[in-house]
């Protein structure tokens, strides 16, 4: 022991010494095991495909046997509509309409030009030009080919009258006239005309934006009856408390409720929320929730009716609710009322309120009945027109 303990350090030294040995030993045997390993020893085994080879020269892939075999009902190919695409051979070449944008320049689906918004600037687009005349045949009947019979032209004397008359509308009743031949119905009288609600189409649905805003809350103590709701309505500042009536846009809506509720945050972001319900005796009374600093909108949506003939025509409607469509003293004035609507299948249903009209319900889609082809493509002042020609 006191051999050990005199010499300690030199026994350490020994160790480690040992030990490097042992490391240096194993350095050179491992490189000598790599000197041992080849190029053939690092190369990766070729892989062999479980697949079989096919001959691409074999029936399997030739379209016309194969067609053949498989004996489909194959109809011939051909114009579906000749007076429209003559010089078509094929549906297959009729492409999607696109359109440059006039605001972004950007190329987009035609699609959008109807009343809508451009998908990349996302402002309102112009509405498209009226389509071109659609093309008939001339036959013996028809000389001229514009889809009229000459004999329903000569009993008003059209041809004379107005050139072109046949997407015109002479008597300003929104119809053309080749729409009133097919309705059997004077194109020179103004009241004489198909049903005014064949003009409509149902566009969209939406909600109405009300004129009234939740601007502050000072909420005091838990009791909500002592509580100070800061209302913006007209451009006027408004103090209201909990039970509280307030008159929009015609309609009385009482406060039933009000939640405080501030985000535990460094922003403090306040989303407090107001309720309100509209004071009616009927069923159904309408309700409002209202989010501080933000728009408020009705809850009820309102099915939007256009007229294909009247820009200016625009309709926002509840279930309910009645409108007139035409002038009296022209065309005469039709009333009807609003009965249902489907935003998903984009269908709206109209009774006529006229006690002599043949048809009391009637249905209007996201087009209107008449086609797009035979709707006005112009207007031009009415012709003057004889006591003889109204009958």
């Amino acid at each position: 022991m006191e051999v050990i303990k005199r010499h300690y350090e030199k026994l350490i030294l020994l160790g480690v010494l040992l030990l490097f040995i042992l490391a240096m030993i194993f350095v050179l045997s491992t490189i000598n095991q790599s000197k041992e390993i080849s190029d053939a020893d690092l190369k990766i085994p070729a892989m062999h495909g479980d697949y079989e080879k096919a001959d691409a020269n074999s029936d399997r892939f030739k379209a016309d046997v194969q067609i053949k075999s498989t004996r489909p009902d194959w109809q011939s190919s051909g114009v579906r509509d000749a007076a429209l695409f003559a010089n078509h051979f094929s549906d297959l070449v009729i492409f999607p309409g696109v359109a440059r944008c006039p605001l972004c320049m950007q190329m987009i689906p035609t699609y959008y030009f109807s009343g809508a918004r451009c998908p990349e600037c996302d402002k309102t687009l112009p509405a498209p030009e009226r389509p071109r005349n659609r093309r008939f045949e001339k036959t013996d009947s028809d000389k001229d080919g514009d889809g009229i019979p000459d004999v329903w032209e000569a009993k008003f004397k059209l041809d004379e009258k107005i050139e072109g008359h046949a997407m015109l509308d002479p008597d300003g009743d929104g119809f053309s006239t080749i729409y009133e031949f097919q309705n059997n119905t004077n194109p020179l009288v103004p009241r004489s005309h198909p049903p005014l609600w064949q003009r409509l189409k149902f566009t969209t649905v939406h909600l109405i934006k009300l004129p009234v805003r939740f601007k502050a809350l000072t909420a005091v103590g838990e009791d909500k009856a002592n509580w100070d709701i800061q209302l913006e309505l007209d451009n006027r500042t408004l103090i209201k408390a909990l039970n509280d009536t307030v008159k929009v846009l015609g309609r009385r809506y009482r406060i039933v409720d009000v939640e405080r509720n501030v985000a535990n945050s460094a922003d403090q972001i306040d989303e407090s929320k107001l309720y309100l319900v509209e004071e009616i005796s009927g069923e159904n009374p309408e309700k409002i929730t209202m989010q501080i600093g933000r728009e408020t909108f009705s809850s009820d949506q309102r099915a939007v009716l256009e007229d294909v003939s009247d820009p200016n025509f625009k309709q926002e409607l509840r279930p309910g609710d009645v409108f007139a469509i035409g002038d009296r003293r022209t065309t005469g004035e039709e009333r009807y009322r609003l009965v249902s609507f489907d935003a998903e299948k984009k269908i709206v249903v109209l009774e006529n309120l006229d006690k002599d009209a043949v048809e009391k319900t009637v249905t209007v889609g996201a087009d209107s009945v008449i086609p797009e082809e035979f709707r006005v493509q112009s207007e031009t002042a009415a012709p003057e027109v004889s006591a003889s020609q109204q009958k």
